[in-house]
């Protein structure tokens, strides 16, 4: 059985998201780019996780997010999903969203005092 889900309207990510969610995405700084994960229910300039690097394989990093303990993203190269201590939890659908959250001065993952743009590249539900 399935609780209704809260839908949540933010004006920092302009997406409706809810709380049964990992969003995976990009984080632009600097000319590098960054592939991040953060629960929807959590602004992302604060929270989101750093999975690695691009172009490096962000599947098997392990990352926590609100109700999320151990997560990995897996099924780089093909279908993606989510893994919480090393069993499944949830399918990710590319939902790419072009409306970029721009941040500074975050409080969370990042320690930088430097303007940055997330935006949303699947949801994980």
């Amino acid at each position: 059985m399935h609780l209704p889900t809260l839908l949540l309207t933010t004006a920092t990510t302009l997406l409706s998201l809810s709380s049964a969610k990992i969003i995976i995405g990009n984080l632009h700084l600097g000319g590098e780019t960054y592939t991040v994960a953060w629960n929807p229910d959590d602004n992302p300039c604060d929270t989101a996780k750093v999975l690695g690097k691009d172009p490096a394989n962000p599947c098997g990093v392990k990352f926590d997010v609100k109700d999320y303990s151990a997560a990995t993203l897996e099924g780089c190269g093909g279908p993606l999903w989510i893994n919480t201590d090393g069993h499944f939890r949830h399918n990710c659908r590319f939902d790419q969203k072009f409306v970029p959250t721009f941040c500074a001065n975050p409080g969370g993952g990042f320690g930088l005092d430097q303007v940055f743009r997330i935006h949303q590249g699947y949801v994980c539900e």
